[in-house]
């Protein structure tokens, strides 16, 4: 994937002072510009972020998104609104995370994975490219 992490990404602003802790992570909101070329990531209304989230080319982040360390988002993907990525997450290129997606630690996502709304997937699932999950899906141990 040729991703960059959010520090080094042109055109997103990490807010320094509007930070909060959350289990241990300091999280920022972050906050990008539109450019003309639509190089940008889209980022939303009131999404945190860890200083160490990579982000590919062309991502659209919904409203009050929240990005845990070590998140990794590939070229293209989607998150709707409410979505919530634990540490070391991993999603490959144009996968799609419908409003209120939760991804526990260390979860992957293979390459165009479309998440339904509300699908909760738990500690170091994986899911494979190209799969469709129906909505109010839950996989895993929530332990």
């Amino acid at each position: 994937m040729n991703i960059r992490p959010i520090t080094k990404v042109p055109y997103i602003t990490i807010h320094e002072d509007d930070a909060k802790r959350v289990n241990g992570m300091t999280l920022y909101r972050i906050t990008s510009s539109k450019t003309r070329d639509g190089g940008a990531p889209d980022i939303g209304r009131h999404v945190y972020a860890a200083k160490s989230v990579y982000i590919g080319g062309g991502c659209v982040i919904g409203d009050l998104c929240v990005l845990g360390e070590k998140v990794e988002l590939g070229k293209g993907c989607k998150l709707g609104d409410w979505c919530s990525l634990e540490r070391g997450c991993k999603l490959g290129d144009w996968c799609v995370l419908g409003s209120g997606c939760r991804l526990g630690h260390d979860c992957i996502l293979g390459n165009n994975t479309n998440l339904r709304h509300g699908t909760n997937l738990y500690q170091t699932d994986a899911v494979t490219a190209e799969v469709m999950a129906r909505h109010m899906l839950g996989l895993g141990t929530d332990e």
